[in-house]
């Protein structure tokens, strides 16, 4: 028995209509999301580890054109400091929109610094 062509038409439809609802929802959703991502999901003993932070948002954008955000390393509920001991890096504007970057070097120690 071969398949009528109105089923056929009608499969392909409610597939390019699936797909054009799941593609314009995860664009939606991914155009409000703020990520932070470190270059590496491990880092050793003095490794640099470069951070970036991207979004899509006209005023986030704004905001952090007037005041870059810093951000702090945690592991737990506990800041890790850095080699350096430095405790927090300030975000700088990377070669895209809608693009912070900065970079911090890892220490394998967690205790905090007296």
């Amino acid at each position: 028995m071969k398949p009528s062509r109105h089923g056929v038409l009608l499969l392909l439809s409610v597939a390019a209509l699936y797909a054009a609802v799941f593609l314009g929802h995860r664009m939606l959703v991914e155009s409000r999301v703020l990520r932070l991502r470190a270059g590496t999901p491990e880092a050793l003993h003095y490794d640099l580890v470069p951070l970036r932070l991207t979004f899509s948002d006209a005023e986030l954008e704004r905001g952090f054109a007037a005041a870059a955000p810093r951000v702090a390393v945690v592991r737990g509920t506990e800041t890790l400091t850095s080699v350096a001991g430095i405790r927090e890096t300030m975000l700088r504007r990377g070669p895209c929109r809608g693009t912070l970057r900065s970079a911090i070097i890892a220490r394998c120690s967690s205790a905090a610094p007296t």
